[in-house]
């Protein structure tokens, strides 16, 4: 078994906090209700640990759609599930029904502060609101960067998101509009690049083989 992620929602804390480990990511965020945590998989669907027991939710006991987990992301107290071709939110009583994405699968997940969650699929961008679907065109991006990838997703605290794809270009959606950032345009140098993280105070942060990289102004 394949864990590959990790998340916590706790009420004491008042802020998040992930890291990075061996593959996996650890979050913390505030919650409503009593502590709980959850482990995604690749083909074992997620296994939540609650009220000091392990219970284990899957398609066959008809809380996932698929067992098959890419993303998770933990907003506002719920966990995110980006399983197959949809998302799903658990507030650690009850699994909602879940949220097909309009394009692809699921690939990569982030909540919105500004309300609603971010998804990403292979090739492709989506934005829900709370009542539906927003498709943003990435094909003029990934085209003119000669890119086919998306390979991360992290959602800006003003509505924005930034991804990274085809290894090499963190690129920005805001008002509409994308700003694509890659060796010889706002990077000194190639960046071997597959995640992307944005912090509370807007710091957008990459890591990469040779360290960290971190957007103020400039990289």
């Amino acid at each position: 078994m394949r864990l590959k992620h990790i998340l916590t929602a706790s009420a004491p804390l008042t802020g998040a906090l992930a890291c990075v480990l061996a593959g996996a990511i650890l979050t913390t965020v505030p919650a409503r209700a009593a502590d709980f945590a959850c482990v995604g998989s690749r083909g074992f669907g997620v296994t939540c640990a609650l009220d000091n027991r392990w219970v284990v939710y899957t398609k066959s006991s008809g809380a996932l759609s698929s067992d098959y987990v890419y993303d998770m992301a933990a907003c506002g107290g719920k966990i995110m599930v980006a399983a197959a071709n949809a998302v799903h939110v658990f507030d650690g009583e009850r699994w909602s029904k879940p949220n097909i994405l309009p394009d692809g699968l699921a690939r990569h997940l982030s909540c919105d502060p500004s309300g609603g969650y971010w998804v990403a699929s292979d090739t492709r961008l989506a934005h829900w609101d709370g009542k539906a679907w927003k498709l943003v065109d990435t094909g003029t991006l990934l085209n003119d960067q000669n890119e086919k990838y998306i390979n991360g997703l992290a959602a800006g605290p003003d509505g924005s998101a930034w991804i990274v794809a085809g290894g090499r270009i963190a690129a920005l959606y805001k008002g509409g509009r994308w700003t694509a950032y890659r060796e010889g345009r706002g990077f000194n140098r190639r960046l071997y690049l597959s995640r992307i993280l944005v912090g509370r105070a807007g710091y957008v942060w990459l890591p990469h083989p040779g360290g960290l990289t971190r957007l103020d102004g400039t990289w």
